[in-house]
């Protein structure tokens, strides 16, 4: 249920979660130059980062997300429950507090948020910047158990009134190149080495070359065109859809006829009776594949298998975290945090593209992986 929830308001963006009280799994402190590190919730479900706000730089912890355009955090004023155990924001703590009568209203996978937007400085990566970004007085309850104080919205819609921080810093000739790339981690790795770079990539994280794809349209969101998908080296026949590079939607969706096709490589698999989720054997081993201007990215089982249907410890069927779901309105796939954790992402705003790596080696102390990365 509450993943058909969030496929259908997905329509409008994307999915968030919480921390504060909760606790959340800490990423090293990034050595590269312009970077902040990527934390999660420590089930792979949401990846978050620690922006410091106002003048005093109050610490609060917002989804990174490459599929939202708006910024906004929880309000000082604001009364909702999912508020009352979050960190907030408001006057008091910022002495270049400016607040304005312009008003948003959002709605993402998992909650609806509205308030006004406000003036202030925003600081991460080492950059502080004056930002217009919004301050939400109404939060539904649908945020109260995820490590979120607001959302970072990094899509590349450029929006003349509310600019982006991304935006906001290529506006301001801040950056050497105007990318920023994305490195998340599964918990079950231990890696630690979560980290989004602004301006350059971290080489430390990965190695090969770099494959570009364009996006479909020049200055739209993070949208790119598929060219083979499939399982295990069989092609699905879906060349052409269209899929939306998404850090803050935690799970892979596309629409059922697409699904339809994606499935028939996979031995045993099952559609729910609503149509929106496929089950496989849970001993299923191969590997979801994405291929995009020529280069393949392959997506583990431990990463595209979830949990035991219904979670019945003796059943054989697991619940497959790609779902057969229309989630965006117009067709389009969202490859969320599922794909994202074996691959790098390069989001180049200049360029309209997004930069792909391919067979990555990652290291860190306790062993080595080899890594697909986009």
């Amino acid at each position: 249920m509450r993943v058909a929830r969030y496929a259908a308001q997905l329509a409008r963006k994307n999915a968030a979660k919480r921390e504060n009280g909760f606790l959340i799994t800490k990423s090293d402190k990034p050595t590269t130059p312009n970077s902040n590190a990527i934390d999660q919730d420590g089930t792979d479900f949401s990846y978050t980062t620690s922006v410091n706000v106002g003048s005093k730089n109050k610490p609060l912890r917002m989804l990174v997300d490459s599929g939202a355009a708006s910024t906004w955090v929880m309000g000082s004023t604001c009364t909702k429950p999912a508020c009352m155990i979050h960190e907030t924001f408001g006057p008091a703590d910022s002495d270049t507090y400016t607040a304005s009568t312009k008003t948003f209203n959002l709605e993402y996978g998992t909650g609806k948020v509205s308030g006004k937007y406000i003036q202030d400085t925003i600081g991460l990566a080492g950059f502080s910047l004056p930002l217009n970004f919004g301050v939400a007085d109404d939060v539904s309850d649908d945020f109260n158990n995820y490590p979120m104080d607001g959302i970072l919205g990094l899509a590349r819609v450029s929006n003349p009134v509310v600019p982006g921080f991304a935006s906001t810093l290529i506006d301001k000739k801040l950056l050497d190149k105007n990318i920023f790339s994305v490195n998340i981690y599964r918990a079950s790795d231990l890696a630690n080495n979560g980290e989004i770079t602004f301006g350059g990539v971290d080489a430390s994280k990965y190695t090969g070359d770099i494959t570009y794809t364009d996006i479909v349209q020049p200055g739209g969101s993070w949208v790119i065109p598929v060219g083979e998908a499939g399982f295990n080296g069989k092609d699905s026949g879906l060349k052409g859809k269209m899929a939306i590079i998404d850090t803050g939607t935690t799970y892979c969706f596309m629409p059922p006829a697409d699904a339809k096709s994606f499935y028939a490589n996979v031995d045993g698999a099952k559609v729910s009776d609503d149509g929106g989720s496929y089950a496989v054997p849970c001993t299923t081993t191969i590997s979801a594949e994405f291929t995009f201007s020529g280069a393949t990215y392959s997506i583990p089982a431990k990463d595209w298998i979830g949990g035991k249907v219904g979670g019945v410890a003796t059943e054989t069927m697991c619940t497959s975290n790609i779902y057969s779901r229309e989630a965006t309105g117009d067709g389009s796939w969202l490859l969320g945090d599922t794909f994202l954790k074996s691959v790098y992402a390069v989001f180049d705003l200049d360029q309209n593209r997004i930069g792909e790596l391919n067979d990555s080696t990652y290291v860190c102390p306790m062993l080595i992986l080899t890594r697909t990365r986009f």
